[in-house]
């Protein structure tokens, strides 16, 4: 019995080794590996001289894996089952594609040596072998919304390099090979800068944006889409600057002369990048959050979203509205979340032929009024602004107690309570001043 167990247990353990060595991440990494080789050595066939026949063995190991990666699926799905599948029937004859490319080094001696003809074109075969192993990547960019989006530059570069492989393969002639092989590195970079930029965008979402929208991080849009803006700037600087070179042209010229352009750009668009210096700031000194309610020139609500371009607000009626993020850099901002009190004012046009007994009296009566409102805290102001309209201008200043009006009902909003406490104060004192013959002015 305990044999038996022991057997189990090591069946099990072999089992999970298997699946390990053919696991599909593992699979699609080779394959990734095994092109980007490929490419490499077909846009610059000299690349060996530089970086040595270690390249070469790369694409021989990749060979081997794929040829023990079919035996060992084989073993687990069993042989029947095995050819069920259409992919697995394309990968047995990727793998007896191959097969030659494990001798192509006693190919080449014997055309060397022997000059045998037909020995170079079984090595031009071994190109179509390669390439279909390269082909192989299509498998895995059907499935999954993120590995979709790989499908075109995929396609793209797998279409180019088919068309070389059918140049060489037919020995096709013509003037306009000349022109065909000046640009062909250029498109496979061109294509390749494409997928890299893709493989970022996908590595952004899944990977940089929960990082950064992490509670002891929290950065917002705007530094979040800025980063990702700079990282695809760098990557299609480069690959659009390589893409010349291999094309024959001069990039640093051309890239100056886009420079000049993009000046003339950005002066056209100083307000999206006043905006977007204004998202930074934003984030670098955190004056609010994302659910807190703000006061700013006139405008005052909850953020909803804080974006490269604009702040969005929602005011107490469910209004969204968008304000430039430059305006949060040079207007007075007032952040009521983190307060407890509210400032509020009221202002009043008094009778110009009011006598100073009665202005004093005016005084008083605000005065007592906020004495005696349990719901306004004891800083408060009350004064006489700029004489104007040919009247007496008082103004009372105070600060309502949000958390003392809360109490007074749970159940009602805040604004509401808010607007609830400024009308009675407003009725209170006209009340008092009409008792007290204190008159209003009257155009």
């Amino acid at each position: 019995m305990l044999k038996k167990k022991q057997m189990e247990i090591k069946q099990k353990d072999k089992s999970a080794i298997i699946k390990a060595l053919v696991n599909e991440k593992l699979v699609m990494l080779v394959v990734l590996v095994n092109s980007i080789v490929f490419v490499s050595l077909d846009v610059n066939p000299k690349l060996v001289e530089t970086t040595g026949t270690w390249i070469t063995w790369v694409d021989y190991i990749c060979v081997i894996y794929f040829i023990l990666e079919m035996f060992l699926k084989m073993y687990l799905l069993g042989f029947l089952s095995y050819f069920k599948s259409h992919w697995n029937k394309f990968d047995v004859v990727i793998v007896l594609a191959s097969l030659p490319i494990l001798l192509e080094p006693f190919f080449e001696a014997l055309g060397d040596s022997l000059g045998w003809a037909p020995i170079f074109r079984i090595t031009r075969l071994l190109r179509l072998g390669r390439f279909l192993r390269l082909s192989r990547i299509v498998r895995y960019v059907q499935y999954g919304d993120n590995l979709k989006k790989f499908q075109i530059p995929v396609y793209m570069i797998l279409l180019t390099v088919a068309s070389n492989i059918t140049i060489n393969l037919f020995d096709l002639t013509g003037e306009w090979l000349d022109n065909y092989y000046k640009f062909y590195p250029a498109a496979i970079i061109l294509f390749s800068t494409w997928l890299v930029s893709t493989i970022y965008k996908v590595f952004h979402s899944i990977f940089v944006i929960p990082f950064l929208q992490r509670d002891d991080i929290i950065v917002n849009e705007a530094v979040e889409a800025t980063f990702a803006t700079l990282f695809q700037i760098l990557i299609w600087g480069l690959g659009l600057s390589f893409t010349l070179e291999s094309a024959g042209y001069d990039s640093t010229t051309i890239l100056a002369g886009i420079g000049l352009g993009g000046m003339a750009v950005a002066l056209a668009a100083q307000d999206f990048i006043a905006n977007l210096i204004g998202g930074i700031l934003l984030w670098l000194q955190r004056p609010f959050e994302v659910g807190q309610v703000i006061k700013i020139s006139g405008h005052q609500g909850k953020v909803k979203k804080l974006g490269l371009r604009a702040i969005l607000l929602e005011d107490e009626t469910g209004n969204l509205t968008a304000l430039p993020n430059k305006m949060f850099i040079s207007q007075p901002l007032q952040n009521i979340a983190v307060s407890n009190f509210l400032n509020e004012t009221i202002s009043l046009k008094l009778d110009l032929d009011l006598d100073f007994s009665k202005l004093q009296q005016a005084i008083k009566i605000v005065q007592n009024i906020a004495i005696e409102y349990e719901h306004i805290d004891e800083d408060y102001t009350i004064k006489f602004d700029v004489m104007n309209d040919y009247c007496h201008n008082l103004v009372f200043e105070y600060f309502l107690d949000k958390v003392s009006l809360s109490k007074t009902n749970l159940e009602e909003r805040l604004v509401e309570l808010v607007n609830e406490a400024n009308t009675f104060l407003y009725i209170e004192i006209v009340r008092n001043f009409n008792k007290n013959q204190i008159h209003f002015y009257k155009k």
